[in-house]
């Protein structure tokens, strides 16, 4: 948590030497407009965009490609639930944090349910019994605090953020999921950590592509419609008061691992 702290403290100095230029004062239009973008950093933000995108075109996508042709889908679907039970402590986690009893009630069911009947996780056989998939973070869980979620961000590595959703990544990799604080203290489970980072960053670049690819091909500016994109979902899905089932569309990588089945054929 340390290491991600200090990477955020030095893109947020770094950024604040890359600061757009504010607006005349006497343009009323123009001020509202850069208020409402919220993107004091975006020399930097593209910057760091930039890099995200040549890595995504070198190694991300090419191995989310080879992921989605190779692996056949019922493999890839079992992969998926498995990331996603791994994953269901952090959601647990925060769903107590929000004092949300019924959502924690759900995922407590679904952890227990696909980790015997499910083979570890393989099947979700959860949601057969009407336990439904569903995701959540600290970000969440500060923003149902009343946080602000702060000037927009892009992450390297990560992607569009914020630093309440940069601190909420920090809290749950570092303190909330089991398997990242033991991997502290055991260089298998620190190994089997970054397998899982690994094989997750692929999977969800594949389930995202075709949604990204449109969005990419369909958009002026490409970097505005993902700000865009990223900010309404987040939004959403604090106003909503609970964390939307199954799908959190093109939010930062992370471990992010709630979608729609695949089909089978």
């Amino acid at each position: 948590m340390r290491r991600f702290v200090t990477l955020l403290l030095l893109v947020l100095l770094v950024a604040a030497g890359g600061c757009a230029t504010p607006p005349n004062p006497s343009d009323p239009a123009a001020v509202a407009e850069f208020r409402a973008l919220n993107d004091p950093f975006e020399p930097f933000n593209r910057q760091v965009f930039a890099l995200n995108e040549a890595f995504d075109a070198m190694a991300l996508r090419p191995a989310a490609i080879f992921y989605k042709e190779i692996i056949p889908p019922p493999f890839q679907r079992g992969t998926n639930n498995f990331l996603a039970n791994l994953r269901a402590p952090v959601i647990l986690f925060n769903d107590l944090l929000q004092l949300d009893l019924s959502s924690a009630g759900n995922t407590a069911m679904r952890f227990i349910i696909n980790s015997t009947l499910g083979v570890g996780g393989l099947d979700d056989r959860a949601s057969d019994f009407g336990y439904p998939n569903r995701d959540n973070d600290f970000g969440i869980t500060l923003g149902s605090w009343g946080v602000p979620d702060g000037p927009y961000l892009v992450l390297p590595g990560f992607g569009p953020s914020s630093p309440r959703d940069a601190a909420g990544i920090a809290v749950d990799s570092a303190i909330l999921d089991p398997l990242g604080v033991l991997g502290n203290f055991n260089s298998s489970l620190s190994d089997l950590s970054w397998a899982r980072l690994g094989v997750g960053a692929a999977n969800t670049r594949a389930r995202v592509d075709d949604e990204l690819e449109d969005l990419r091909r369909n958009s002026l500016d490409f970097y505005a419609a993902l700000r865009s994109l990223y900010r309404q979902m987040r939004a959403g899905r604090l106003k909503e008061g609970q964390v939307t089932p199954a799908g959190r569309g093109l939010e930062p990588i992370e471990d992010d691992y709630s979608f729609p089945d695949i089909p089978d054929d």
